[in-house]
């Protein structure tokens, strides 16, 4: 039963090749009681044991042995941070209680301790009340070892924040100097002990270091900018952020370079302060939106070229924002509350490292203090994510963005392609003002066509449609599609703050692209145009109208089947950038009634269907496209006419009548009942 070795060599070797039965559980229980050298991995097998099968009592046990174990000051660390998160305030007394007083771990305990006292205290949004906390917090102050990081500022406000406003904590320190005398008169406490207290109590809990960094932003503004029109605002916005370098680190000259030329970037706002610390550095700013346009911009030109630095060593960014109203921000208090809560929006941003190192560049998130701080955040030159709910401080959750500042996929090619879900995306075919077109692969290994808005756009468009549902609401209409004339719609979502979509990849041209025969061609035309009114009619029937019919979106495949595609969807509706012009004059498939403002209806698509009809026609008689009437032939003449009228009451009201008449021609033409030359 004392098989020391043996129970220990064991479970070394169940843990090593990952053994999950319960004998394996049970020899790892026993063998950890002898702490041996790997009781750390051990304990870490036995927690995911004890998760896996639901136990997480018994598993949280472990886990919290397992960081015991290790002696790690920076998990130790993250393991308490979590359980202040969670509340646990009483958790994480107990488990630094079982540290243990180790002399080189003493302080960091005390610390811990101090700020468990002082988060329980700010999560009941208030300040310590009782003597006790109040001493701990104290007593942490004045043993505080002011290392220059961001962290430890965070600490050192955290504390500072949990005690009582100054003039209170001054009448209360009067009345337990009162108290103290009136023991000292009654012969209870020692004479040394009362005169070493009362010095005690005089001690400064101010850090000389962290006040130095804290008095330029507590007290200092330079008013106006320089050399930059900028807008007024009722906000302040506080800045935290820190830098780190890649795996293969950089040059201390190459890190000093670009803290100063990010300081030189800001410095140029309204209402600027700006202080380095360590790797870190604390910004404010009256105008939010450019603060954070400002480090948008520095980060974009401190990008280099692949050839320039490996990506190893490029610089990252973890970067949070705090906005609050200036009128609130009058007093020192008020201001450190809002120092603290620009520190923690860093926090969490530094704590998606993971994530934030497959992104070249960083993460940056914005928290504000009133349900409309965020709004103020509005530029083209950066987007920004929806708004969620995360956790500022123990019991504190306020609106969260994350701001987007970089095109994901402006650098995408099949080399190194872009993964949108389970779509990999390859090829660059098309940019537009609002949205990119690219081809791409699903998880099925087809070639797909995916459509992305960047993150920019969807930001503006959320903002003035009030939110993407609109968006999504449009594309889900267009996936319940089922048409053999329609390109699927497999799939769309929201990643990175772009939204997209990906359809069937169509192979052929466009329609007006097809040279029709010189004596089936007119048939071929009727049959063209009847496969795309019924796929008109089949979209009608589930809801769905196309609203961007036009020659580019109606494509004769490879096997001479119609394909509709690209239906009208908000944020996906625009010209290329960049067009070729073959210098022919093109007829607008835009209904003369949208150019006045008018909703468009069924009559609009009509529109676009008789205007197509118009050039198919116009094509396959060598013509240039035009509008005269006496050019198209004669059997077509009533159909175009009442395709085409500028006035949508005397047009076709439903696809069914475009149909019926588009069949009449189509039997015309198969029995030659008449002439189908130009009318003269």
């Amino acid at each position: 039963p004392n098989a020391e070795r043996l129970l220990t060599a064991l479970a070394t070797l169940s843990s090593t090749h990952q053994v999950t039965s319960e004998f394996a559980a049970s020899i790892r229980k026993r063998a950890v009681e002898f702490a041996p050298a790997d009781e750390a991995q051990i304990r870490s097998f036995l927690q995911n044991h004890y998760r896996s099968a639901g136990d997480m009592q018994e598993a949280k046990l472990e886990e919290e042995k397992a960081v015991l174990a290790r002696k790690d000051a920076a998990e130790t660390r993250a393991y308490v941070e979590r359980l202040w998160w969670d509340q646990d305030f009483s958790a994480a007394t107990a488990f630094l209680q079982q540290m243990g007083a180790k002399e080189e771990a003493e302080p960091d305990r005390e610390r811990l301790l101090a700020l468990t006292c002082a988060y329980e205290t700010l999560s009941q949004h208030r300040t310590v009340d009782n003597e006790r906390d109040v001493a701990v917090i104290e007593a942490a102050l004045r043993a505080f070892q002011a290392e220059p990081s961001l962290q430890a500022l965070r600490d050192y406000l955290t504390l500072h924040v949990a005690l009582p406003e100054p003039e209170v904590h001054v009448a209360q320190a009067a009345e337990q100097q009162e108290f103290e005398e009136y023991k000292f008169i009654l012969g209870l406490t020692p004479m040394d002990n009362f005169f070493d207290n009362g010095q005690e109590q005089k001690a400064d809990l101010r850090n000389p270091l962290f006040e130095s960094l804290l008095e330029p932003l507590l007290h200092g503004s330079n008013g106006a900018a320089k050399n930059r029109k900028t807008k007024s605002t009722s906000w302040r916005s506080y800045l935290a952020g820190e830098f780190r370098w890649g795996a293969q680190g950089m040059r201390n000259s190459d890190s000093r370079d670009a803290m100063q030329t990010l300081r030189q970037h800001l410095e140029k706002l309204p209402g600027s302060q700006w202080v380095e610390i360590g790797s870190g550095f604390l910004s404010t700013s009256t105008d939010p939106g450019a603060h954070v346009e400002a480090l948008v911009t520095f980060l974009r030109r401190s990008q280099l070229r692949p050839e320039q630095r490996s990506p190893d060593s490029a610089p990252l960014l973890s970067a949070g924002w705090w906005l609050v109203p200036e009128k609130t921000v009058n007093h020192r208090t008020e201001q450190l509350q809002a120092l603290l809560r620009a520190l923690h929006t860093h926090h969490l941003a530094q704590l998606s490292r993971e994530e934030t190192s497959r992104k070249p560049g960083g993460r940056l998130l914005a928290m504000g203090s009133a349900p409309d701080a965020l709004h103020t955040l509005d530029s083209r030159e950066f987007g920004l994510t929806e708004e969620f709910e995360k956790q500022l401080l123990p019991g504190e959750t306020v609106r969260c963005v994350e701001i987007v500042w970089q095109d994901p996929l402006a650098s995408v090619s099949a080399e190194t392609p872009y993964k949108l879900k389970d779509i990999f995306v390859k090829t660059p075919l098309a940019r537009h003002r609002n949205y990119a077109t690219y081809l791409a692969e699903d998880a099925l290994g087809r070639q797909v066509v995916v459509k992305v808005i960047p993150p920019s756009v969807t930001t503006r468009h959320a903002r003035e449609h009030g939110g993407l549902d609109t968006v999504q609401d449009a594309l889900r209409a267009l996936g319940r599609l089922n048409h053999p004339n329609i390109a699927t719609l497999y799939d769309m979502g929201e990643q990175d703050g772009q939204i997209f979509f990906a359809r069937e990849y169509v192979e052929g041209a466009p329609v007006t692209h097809t040279r029709f025969s010189a004596e089936e061609g007119q048939l071929d035309i009727a049959a063209t145009l009847l496969q795309i009114v019924r796929a008109l009619a089949a979209a009608e029937a589930e809801g769905v109208m196309h609203h961007n019919l036009k020659p580019e979106n109606v494509w004769l495949t490879d096997a001479g089947e119609i394909k509709l595609m690209d239906f009208a969807v908000a944020g996906f509706l625009e010209a290329p950038v960049r067009s070729q012009d073959d210098g022919q004059p093109k007829p607008s498939y835009l209904a003369p009634e949208l150019h006045t403002g008018q909703a468009p209806d069924i009559r609009s698509d009509i529109y676009a269907v008789g205007m197509l009809a118009r050039e198919l026609l116009d094509a396959h008689r060598g013509e240039a496209p035009s509008e005269e009437r006496d050019l198209i032939p004669e059997l077509w003449q009533e159909t175009i006419a009442k395709t085409t009228d500028a006035d949508p009451e005397k047009r076709f009201q439903s696809f069914r009548e475009l149909e019926q008449s588009l069949r009449e021609v189509q039997i015309a033409l198969l029995t030659g009942d008449s002439d189908s030359e130009t009318h003269a």
